[in-house]
């Protein structure tokens, strides 16, 4: 099913992606989380796989540690429901990278690669722990961006 927009046209980026949920969540983070730096990363090993009905149920946490030398993956989804305690049927697993700067990442932080938005945290997946953990980054389509190894991760605090 393609995702739409509130008024039930097809949407086709992150721009079209439900505000109102959105910004719901960036209201709870903002009230429940004070300032914090971003966690930053480097991509480590790139992935080429998509499932349409892969079924990760989303933990129900809406925050989560990033400890500094840890790697974890980072799958985007269309799906505009994908949030804590979700099932999310629809990813595309893109890359491993591994955390060079520690922090705490919430559900609504933007996720960028090489200063290009991803998305924003939907969720998280801990069905490889201890091994990694998956990310899952709401980004309006089902395509993953183009990325290299090398190439720097940020997940940082949306502008408010």
């Amino acid at each position: 099913m393609p995702l739409r927009t509130e008024d039930g046209s097809k949407a086709g980026n992150m721009n079209s992606i439900d505000r109102a949920a959105d910004a719901r969540a960036r209201a709870v983070a903002s009230v429940i989380y004070g300032d914090r730096r971003p966690v930053k990363g480097e991509i480590v090993a790139l992935m080429h796989f998509t499932s349409e009905q892969l079924g990760l149920r989303l933990i129900d946490a809406r925050s989560r540690a990033f400890l500094k030398n840890e790697i974890h993956e980072l799958m985007v989804t269309d799906e505009d429901k994908a949030a804590p305690g979700v099932e999310v049927k629809r990813i595309s697993p893109f890359a491993f990278f591994e955390v060079t700067r520690g922090g705490v990442g919430i559900v609504s932080d933007e996720v960028r690669v090489s200063e290009g938005l991803v998305g924003v945290i939907a969720g998280y997946d801990l069905g490889h722990m201890p091994n990694h953990m998956n990310v899952i980054v709401k980004s309006g389509k089902l395509d993953p961006p183009a990325v290299n190894v090398g190439d720097v991760v940020i997940i940082k605090r949306p502008n408010i």
